[in-house]
């Protein structure tokens, strides 16, 4: 559960910023749903209503500096991953 104010990944968006938790401010809009009304970071003109109980796609904390720098820290040990036929690389 996020709250207003928070800053969240959301989905291929990007960094948002949580403005508003509630109904859709729109006269079709279901009154019983609840949603979070995200602005992202790049694009701040752009609203994203995401509804608060969709499994469909991923809104998560973003990673603080010291699990990025670890995460970095880790890269060199990461085994390259290969595929042996040239063909299924070219996919």
């Amino acid at each position: 559960m996020f709250s207003v104010g928070d800053i969240v990944i959301y989905g291929t968006q990007g960094i948002c910023r949580i403005s508003d938790i509630g109904p859709l401010p729109m006269s079709f809009a279901d009154k019983n749903r609840q949603y979070y009304t995200l602005r992202p970071y790049y694009t701040p003109e752009m609203v994203i209503y995401a509804p608060m109980d969709n499994q469909a796609v991923v809104m998560r904390q973003p990673l603080t500096r010291e699990e990025a720098e670890a995460l970095i820290a880790e890269i060199p040990d990461i085994e390259t991953a290969w595929i042996v036929n040239e063909k299924e690389r070219e996919v």
